[in-house]
């Protein structure tokens, strides 16, 4: 086995494993709310379960990882083959990396701040839970809306649809994910911009579910070594 192949393997199985930890993340947001999702509509009725702060300090610890860091090694293999393929892959990769690194903080401050607010919130009288509710839904509004769906989506976006315009010649399906999952991030951005609540919801739902499936098909062709002849292609395509 080379190096690269090697690599590509390495790779897949990060892949893989970043899909199942976004799933894992999203059950036990489920868990965080007692199933009822209506409480991430509004930050402070997030509030209502207070008691749930420890499982809250792991749904961000997991989003960090399995939506955000995991993805590291795979931007960086497809810098390698975009910069073959297309004048655009500086760009493309810095949005990927971008994208990463809004996300991942927006997750660390709230891994932090959710746990820590909820303890003391639990234990506060009404005017001390009154200011904690403050507190609580300023540093979530200044995450959710602004770091995640507002500034990470679009370069999340940009990154995704341009990868999956590069990759769709060979790898149409998975080209088309792609393009998918960023344009359901672009929607969220645009939503979020336009206070269209609506269109946020769709997009943001369509990114939540698609950013499961997009890295577990890629860690499956990269296990499979299937990019090892488009990685070897020299043509500029895009």
């Amino acid at each position: 086995m080379t190096t690269s192949a090697s690599f590509e393997k390495q790779v897949g199985i990060i892949s893989i494993v970043s899909g199942i930890l976004c799933l894992a993340c999203l059950l036990l947001g489920m868990i965080v709310v007692e199933f009822n999702i209506d409480l991430f509509s509004s930050p402070t009725q997030l509030l209502a379960v207070s008691h749930q702060y420890a499982y809250a300090k792991w749904f961000c610890i997991l989003d960090m990882f399995g939506y955000y860091l995991m993805l590291l090694p795979a931007i960086f293999y497809l810098h390698q083959l975009l910069k073959k393929q297309t004048q655009w892959h500086m760009l493309l990769t810095f949005c990927g990396l971008s994208y990463v690194l809004v996300g991942a903080i927006g997750a660390a401050i709230l891994a932090v701040v959710w746990p820590h607010l909820m303890k003391e919130y639990l234990a506060a009288s009404s005017s001390e839970q009154e200011m904690i509710s403050v507190a609580f839904k300023s540093i979530t509004v200044l995450v959710n809306d602004g770091l995640w769906n507002m500034l990470e989506v679009v370069v999340a976006g940009v990154w995704w649809v341009g990868t999956g315009l590069v990759l769709y010649p060979a790898f149409r399906h998975f080209g088309f994910i792609s393009i998918l999952t960023g344009i359901c991030c672009l929607l969220d951005g645009l939503g979020n911009i336009l206070e269209w609540k609506l269109l946020a919801e769709i997009g943001l739902n369509g990114y939540l579910f698609l950013a499961i499936i997009w890295p577990m098909w890629l860690g499956k062709l990269l296990l499979k070594g299937k990019f090892n002849q488009f990685r070897n292609s020299k043509a500029i395509v895009v």
